[in-house]
């Protein structure tokens, strides 16, 4: 059963919920499969982590949400809707911004990771709310 839950998350985040929160992954899940422990849901969903085959961050509205996408990249997340689209950066940008945040951080830290997110109104929102 492991293998299929495996599977059907997978096929979910690659086709469906491109950043589904963990309610979205289960209730797909319980639709496709029946009744499943959430228990073993998780621990799918951290091996999948570990394997580097998904990745998990927090949205806005701090709401865990998983992707397959696992290339590096950053995300927009609109504070309105709290919708979330990647943004894919050049290297170069990004690790200024970490060797500096390293400098910063080298009497305390080592930074291995870049987390980072920007946030605004998407356009559907500003539509509606006349930005």
């Amino acid at each position: 059963m492991q293998e299929k839950i495996r599977k059907t998350i997978l096929y979910f985040l690659d086709n469906i919920g491109k950043h589904a929160s963990h309610n979205d992954i289960i209730n797909y899940l319980k639709d496709k499969l029946g009744e499943l422990d959430e228990r073993e849901i998780n621990n799918e969903l951290l091996k999948l982590a570990r394997e580097n085959k998904i990745i998990s961050h927090v949205s806005v509205n701090k709401e865990k949400r998983y992707e397959a996408e696992v290339r590096r990249h950053y995300h927009f997340i609109c504070r309105q809707c709290g919708a979330v689209r990647d943004l894919f950066m050049e290297a170069g940008a990004v690790n200024m911004i970490a060797e500096y945040a390293q400098q910063l951080a080298k009497s305390y830290a080592k930074i291995d990771r870049v987390n980072m997110s920007f946030q605004g109104i998407c356009h559907e929102c500003r539509k509606e709310i006349k930005y």
